[in-house]
């Protein structure tokens, strides 16, 4: 666009340039809080209460399995 004109940059009442805005004040971005570390998946999977969980799955599943799939070819 030939000729193009920018606008006059934003004025106070009084007439003096107007500051940029600060949103409340804030300039700067907030503080990350530290990261937890990774789960450790190795004592998790050694601990006995994971084990009896999985070995109650097992007990569960394997079963019903089986016998879904006598009554699907049922």
């Amino acid at each position: 666009m030939p000729n193009a004109t920018q606008p006059p940059p934003p004025r106070t009442p009084s007439g003096g340039p107007a500051a940029a805005a600060t949103f409340g004040k804030i300039d700067k971005p907030a503080p990350r809080a530290h990261r937890p570390s990774a789960p450790d998946y190795e004592r998790i999977a050694r601990s006995p209460e994971f084990l009896d969980r999985r070995a109650r799955l097992r007990r569960f599943a394997f079963p019903m399995t089986a016998v879904f799939l006598i009554w699907y070819l049922g």
